[in-house]
């Protein structure tokens, strides 16, 4: 009794083999996909949280601010010092008691607008600021008082 493969029997398990391999690649491959498009909304979701926690840290310890134009805030520490953020081309950048403007953002984002609104103060409330960015698409906002 011979006990061999037939080449049919070898070509189906192939072909069996081939289909199992494609869905395998297959399965990788989207996978592979899915991490990338993760990976790149969290590099926003933590570029977008590093430009209001920059801010929030310029106004902490602000004695007062200016909104020369929409998209430029300047604030007066009560040190003395100033810091000044604004939106330069796609990036967002900052300079430090009149040095040069260095950027917040890195080239993996563009951002595409930052707005910086004032909040007068009112009745024992006291002034502040509302400031809105759009990164990749991505909206983020806050919004800041000054301390009495």
């Amino acid at each position: 009794m011979n006990r061999g493969f037939t080449l049919i029997e070898a070509v189906i398990y192939i072909g069996l083999f081939s289909l199992l391999m494609v869905g395998a690649i297959t399965t990788v491959y989207e996978l592979l996909q899915g991490s990338a498009a993760t990976s790149a909304k969290t590099m926003v979701q933590d570029e977008g949280n590093f430009v209001l926690r920059k801010i929030s840290w310029a106004l902490s310890s602000a004695a007062s601010f200016s909104i020369p134009d929409s998209r430029e805030l300047v604030v007066i520490q009560q040190s003395g010092s100033t810091v000044d953020i604004k939106l330069e081309g796609a990036k967002v950048a900052i300079r430090e008691s009149w040095a040069y403007f260095l950027p917040l953002t890195t080239e993996n984002v563009a951002v595409s607008d930052l707005v910086f609104e004032e909040i007068p103060a009112s009745g024992g409330a006291p002034a502040g600021v509302r400031a809105t960015t759009t990164i990749n698409g991505l909206d983020f906002a806050i919004t800041k008082y000054l301390r009495k």
